[in-house]
Order: C-alpha cells, then sequence, then structure tokens
C-alpha cells in the first residue's frame, strides 16, 4: 500500500504530533536515508509548520471555515443552488 519511504515519513510524523520533544537523531536520520537531507528537511519544516499552525487555532478556539474557500466563484453560486434544493436531514 505504502513505500517503506512513505511509512518512515508517517510514522515520524505521527510521533513528531504528538511528542515533538521526544523525536530522537534516529527518527531524522531514517527520514533522511529515505528522503535526502534537503527532502527530510521539507517535510520537518512542513510538518512543524502545520503543527504550529493547528495549535494556535485551537488555543484561540478559531471556528473552521463553513464555505470551500477553493472553489472558484461561479461554481459557488450553482453549489449554492444545489444545497438549497437538497432536503435537510433531521438528527435522530
Amino acid at each position: 500500500m505504502f513505500s517503506a519511504a512513505e511509512q518512515t515519513a508517517f510514522r515520524f510524523a505521527y510521533q513528531f504530533s504528538k511528542e515533538p520533544a521526544d523525536v530522537a537523531r534516529k527518527g531524522v536520520e531514517e527520514l533522511t536515508k529515505a528522503y535526502g537531507r534537503s527532502r527530510a528537511l521539507d517535510l520537518i519544516w512542513y510538518g512543524s509548520w502545520c503543527n504550529y499552525m493547528t495549535r494556535v487555532a485551537d488555543a484561540f478556539q478559531l471556528p473552521l471555515e463553513t464555505e470551500n474557500v477553493f472553489v472558484r466563484p461561479g461554481k459557488k453560486a450553482k453549489q449554492d443552488e444545489k444545497k438549497s434544493k437538497e432536503p435537510e436531514k433531521k438528527a435522530n
């Protein structure tokens, strides 16, 4: 399913996200061996950025966006129109 390199990256990211202080040199070396020094640095930097942004958002209790900001304006109107025609689901 996932390559050995991807599994290494997932394992590192999981540990890095849960207990960043416990990341050992061995984990960084495994990541560097799998992806090379430059790409490993990219993965660590991007993981750091994502973890930071998540923690800031959680600390300030920022709400999630209610609309998809990546939809083109023309498509947004069509999606809104489609949503208005759908019946609302009732919670049981």
